[in-house]
Order: C-alpha cells, then structure tokens, then sequence
C-alpha cells in the first residue's frame, strides 16, 4: 500500500458532487443557466474555466513555482505546462515581483581600498 498524506483523503471516502451543492452552488447556476441560454459543448466550456480558475488560485498561492503547483495538483510538470499553454496562461505572471536591491545608506568604505596617492 502506498503512504499517504496524513491530510488526503482516499476517492473511495471523498463525498459525492452532489454534497457540493451547497459550496459550489454557483458551478450549479451556472450551468443551468448555460442550458437555459441554449448553450451547446457545455463540458468542453465548463472544464475549460474551472481548469482556468484551478490553476490560477494554485499558481497565486505558489507564486508561480511549476514545481510546487505541479505537486499540489498531482500532475507532472510536462502536462502543468501543457495545460498552461492550452489556456494560454502563463505561470511567470504569478512570480513574487523582485524587490529593488537598495544599496546600504551610507556605507563604510572597505578598509582594503586605499585611496590613490602620488
């Protein structure tokens, strides 16, 4: 048997979609109201922007990092990428912003540098 997470919980023991209802009642709404619209390869439209929203809450949450997000997904980073150029989503837009280095207010000057004199 393989280990665990201590914090996963096995399929078999996972709740049906239908306990969702209330959580993801918003997912129901609007695919009643795609239905109701006439809206045609509502799967296809749906996995598409619940892929989009997956990745982009992991990708914030990993600002950015392929690796982490790829483990929290449970999916190679090969297929993360594939994934992200499917919906042209790019994971390099979720980097932490580099902070300007600040040089030190007035530094000493090193000890080793004379200065030049004739």
């Amino acid at each position: 048997m393989n280990a665990m997470n201590e914090n996963m919980i096995p399929f078999e023991e996972k709740p049906s979609l239908n306990s969702f209802t209330g959580k993801f009642g918003d997912l129901a709404v609007r695919i009643q109201h795609l239905l109701e619209i006439g809206e045609k390869d509502l799967y296809r439209r749906l996995t598409h922007e619940l892929d989009r929203t997956i990745l982009d809450v992991i990708l914030k949450h990993v600002q950015g990092n392929q690796v982490h997000a790829s483990e929290l997904l449970g999916i190679s980073r090969t297929t993360l990428r594939m994934k992200l150029r499917s919906l042209e989503m790019n994971a390099e837009d979720y980097l932490k912003p580099k902070e300007p280095e600040t040089p030190a207010e007035n530094p000493l000057p090193n000890p080793a540098i004379r200065p030049f004199s004739f």
